[in-house]
């Protein structure tokens, strides 16, 4: 079957041409620049990491042994011996058959051999688990370093006809390589391990760490073989030299957070308190994650909570403002109504911003509401005249109008005006009737409705 990945050069960019699925048409990706593994790859191994990486399955020797000693005893040629310790940088040119090698030499040449016939007789596509199974790391961490070393799976038919993803044996090689070029992280630890040791939550180990700009090294994790940033035992020792000065911890002292959700109302509520009353009470001390906050006294809490059972809930009590928004009305509607029939049903309670408010009832509410429906079933002014503009028109003084409305044997009618309040308005043809009346009109008799 033909391996469907290829790559090609396109305008400086690279893409990658990947079998989704089974059957699935290719699909043309944009790589990035080169992955941080992928640049690994270009870095050689260096032979002080290739034995860090050894030291933990042999024993330390200083016995030294020449290229012939060493392929007599793994079982190589010479040569191979030879161009090997080149390749790892056990030797250089110079380096006579005879000459002995370092320490360890024996060991690496050991694990290089080995390493070299198992790959040998591996089959040309391993499926995921093979792969994991052969470097001993989980399969997991396999398809994520395959994948950011833009080496992708495909569909392989087996030998028993099944399909199944599987990558090319070359993986091995540049996995190994990546293992090998990054040091083990030894007595290294991440942030992780020293918030796992010392009993802090990550984010409080990491700005300590950050804040002293402890230099790390990117290594290989003890646990599944990935890469992780690690810091040196002089990171943990700051750590825990900076927990063992820091402030005393919280107890029972509470911040403004934590306060606002024990007295149920909103942090600006409880911040505008205690910035009036109680803000030479407070201490910045540690909270359960080990960070520095302001925190408050047990006696503040007990001061709020009183002030939350004097006021009270609201239980459909209503502002002036609530009320006014509730009917669509002005505030001074509603404050002139409530000063002339309910000035006696008050009451001082917490408003929706945790302010104390005077609060009225709902049996104030539903007779606002009931008056205001008599308001609205009276008709809109529309081009009916109130009295004031009906003088205005006129050009004359309001008692002239008001004196003179009689003898036009029209009446007026109660209306509604475009703020919603109730006036007494006359037609738009009572003007023509009141400026054709006599001038003396005052001294005759007032018609009756007969006439």
């Amino acid at each position: 079957m033909e391996n469907p990945i290829r790559q090609q050069e396109d305008n400086d960019h690279y893409f990658q041409v990947v079998d989704t699925a089974y059957r699935a048409e290719s699909v043309r990706i944009l790589l990035p620049e080169k992955s941080y593994l992928q640049e690994l790859l270009d870095e050689p191994i260096p032979l002080q990491t290739r034995i860090a990486h050894l030291i933990p399955y042999v024993e330390p020797t200083a016995e030294v042994y020449n290229a012939r000693a060493i392929a007599n005893y793994i079982g190589a040629t010479q040569n191979w011996v030879m161009s090997t310790a080149r390749a790892i940088g056990l030797s250089d040119d110079t380096h006579k058959p005879s000459d002995a090698y370092p320490p360890l030499a024996l060991a690496l040449m050991e694990e290089e051999w080995a390493w070299a016939q198992s790959y040998e007789d591996l089959n040309d596509q391993l499926a995921p688990n093979a792969v994991s199974k052969f470097i001993a790391r989980h399969v997991d961490w396999v398809e994520q370093t395959a994948n950011e070393l833009a080496v992708f799976p495909t569909l392989t038919q087996l030998g028993s006809g099944k399909i199944k993803r599987t990558y090319p044996k070359e993986l091995i090689k540049q996995l190994r390589h990546i293992i090998l070029v990054v040091p083990p992280a030894d007595d290294w630890m991440t942030i992780g391990e020293i918030a796992a040791v010392t009993g802090k939550n990550k984010k409080t180990v990491k700005k300590i760490i950050e804040s002293s700009m402890t230099e790390f090294e990117e290594r290989r994790s003890h646990r599944g073989g990935h890469l992780a940033r690690h810091y040196p035992l002089s990171a943990f020792d700051l750590v825990v030299r900076v927990i063992e000065n820091a402030r005393p911890p919280a107890g029972d002292w509470l911040t403004i957070r934590a306060l606002s959700l024990r007295t149920g109302k909103s942090e600006k509520w409880v911040e505008d308190i205690l910035r009036v009353r109680f803000a030479e009470l407070s201490e910045r001390r540690l909270d359960d994650a080990h960070v520095e906050r302001t925190h408050y006294p047990p006696e503040v809490l007990d001061f709020l909570e009183s002030l939350v059972e004097q006021y009270g809930e609201r239980d459909g009590w209503m502002t002036v403002a609530s009320i006014s928004k509730l009917l669509g009305k002005e505030d001074d509607w509603v404050v002139k109504r409530i000063n002339e029939q309910f000035l006696e049903e008050r009451r001082t309670l917490f408003d929706s911003s945790g302010k104390t408010a005077t609060h009225y009832p709902e049996t104030v509410v539903n007779a606002l509401r009931a008056e205001l429906e008599v308001i609205n079933s009276y008709p809109d002014a529309g081009s009916y005249l109130a009295l004031s503009a009906l003088a205005k028109v006129i050009g004359r003084s309001k008692l002239w109008v008001t004196n003179r409305i009689p003898y036009t044997g029209i009446e007026g009618e109660m209306r509604i005006d475009q703020s919603r309040r109730v006036f007494l308005y006359y037609p738009p043809e009572i003007v023509d009737k009141i400026t054709s009346l006599p001038e003396n009109v005052l001294s005759l008799k007032l018609p009756t409705q007969d006439q």
